[in-house]
């Protein structure tokens, strides 16, 4: 039997001092397209395969070495860096030797010379894949558990600056822009799934640094965490609504209604679908702030789109259903009277889910001294709307029986009156 020749010892990133130059000088960097591997590669035997790594660990080690010792990072430099720690860390994993690997990654502070090259990128512009492999990269060290968790906090911050602060994707490398974007997905993932805190304590961490950018002055930054927030609920299947402020929760209902109002791309309007989805599902964790969905809802009524309208008179019905009172005061008493405000009365009332709810809010504010004193000119809508014919229509069709009598709003010296109302 043919004796297997020796080989050297591996984890070369564990070898102590410098390595020594053997590497002839770099060439410049290209991408080149990935080839096939030979069909008779796996007759290769074990010992070569183990030996070809080794080389390539070797390699991926001397490069990670020169770029920490270089005064100046030149861009394929940067380049070979960034694979050399994925590559490293693909070769630690598939042999057992995380725990070496990420001491040897804390003690070259890998993950602050990767935050260091994104917060380098200009922001102004797309053309190199620098941004794409340190995402890459990042993702590499986070499955090594090779990062804390406070360089996941900074390096997440970073990586959202390098990409949401970008020009919109027009002005870009639409295809490195593309890529990029989906290494950020891969990377966010990886960080949620690779550490021992618990995933609600990532996600909270993760979404903290998000939202920075949903109040950003610049629509496309906004855009750009919005739909990373949107794939984040996706992946991990799970509600996010209780790890976030109200204010927050807030901003990101009027964010998705706002893209459902606009003429958007396909993939813009699918994120912003699926985290109204997200909402209407868990609209007591959402819907709070009331007065404010429902003055957005007010104006963007006009909107000549059906569906559009149809998507916020569902929202409306839902948070009619679940805030009645918010719902009933906002409609009856703060908005301004018009068409619009008479659309959402009707919806509210006409709907089966609603209209009990709203109807029983109705009969309870009427009688309330607060209410009654608002001067009637304040009161035009609730005057001409609720008479008692429409109240004897609302109730016929929801399921009060008998019809009661109401009290019916006339004006007396310029207050709301309470007067009983005879069957008509």
């Amino acid at each position: 039997m043919e004796e297997r020749p020796p080989s050297r010892p591996r984890v070369a990133w564990g070898e102590s001092g410098a390595p020594q130059e053997s590497r002839p000088p770099l060439e410049p960097y290209e991408v080149t397209e990935v080839q096939s591997l030979h069909s008779d590669a796996d007759c290769l035997p074990l010992y070569a395969e183990e030996e070809n790594e080794d080389t390539e660990e070797k390699e991926a080690v001397d490069i990670i070495e020169r770029f920490l010792r270089s005064t100046e990072k030149e861009e394929m430099l940067k380049m070979l860096f960034l694979e050399s720690i994925c590559s490293i860390c693909r070769i630690s994993k598939k042999n057992g030797l995380c725990e070496s690997l990420a001491i040897f990654c804390r003690e070259r502070n890998l993950a602050e010379e990767v935050k260091e090259l994104l917060e380098n990128e200009p922001m102004d512009q797309l053309r190199t894949a620098v941004r794409y492999q340190a995402m890459l990269a990042i993702a590499a060290l986070s499955e090594m558990k090779a990062i804390s968790e406070e360089e996941i906090i900074r390096l997440s911050h970073a990586c959202f600056k390098a990409i949401f602060c970008l020009p919109p994707k027009e002005d870009l490398n639409i295809c490195l822009y593309n890529q990029t974007m989906r290494a950020m997905e891969k990377m966010l993932q990886s960080l949620l799934v690779s550490h021992h805190t618990s995933n609600r304590d990532k996600l909270q961490n993760i979404l903290e640094v998000l939202l920075l950018y949903t109040s950003s002055q610049t629509k496309t930054v906004r855009e750009r965490a919005m739909e990373q927030i949107s794939k984040l609920y996706c992946f991990c299947q799970e509600p996010f609504g209780k790890l976030l402020q109200p204010s927050q929760r807030t901003d990101i209902v009027l964010m998705a209604l706002e893209k459902t109002t606009e003429d958007c791309a396909v993939e813009d309007s699918e994120w912003s679908e699926i985290l109204l989805d997200m909402v209407l599902s868990q609209p007591s964790d959402w819907l709070m702030d009331a007065p404010v969905i429902v003055r957005f809802i007010h104006r963007h009524l006009k909107s000549n789109s059906t569906s559009i309208q149809e998507t916020l008179f569902s929202v409306l019905e839902v948070l009619a259903y679940e805030f009645p009172r918010d719902v009933l005061m906002s409609v009856l008493i703060h908005l301004p009277q018009n068409d619009s405000t008479m659309d959402m009365w009707k919806n509210i009332i006409y709907c089966t889910q609603s209209s009990e709810s709203i109807l029983e809010e109705l009969c309870t504010v009427l009688v309330e001294e607060e209410i009654c004193g608002i001067p009637i000119e304040e009161l035009d809508l609730l005057r001409l709307t609720v008479s008692y014919q429409t109240m004897h229509c609302a109730f016929i069709q929801g399921s009060f029986s008998p019809v009661p009598c109401f009290p019916c709003l006339a004006p007396q010296n310029g207050k709301l009156g309470k007067v009983g109302v005879e069957p008509g």
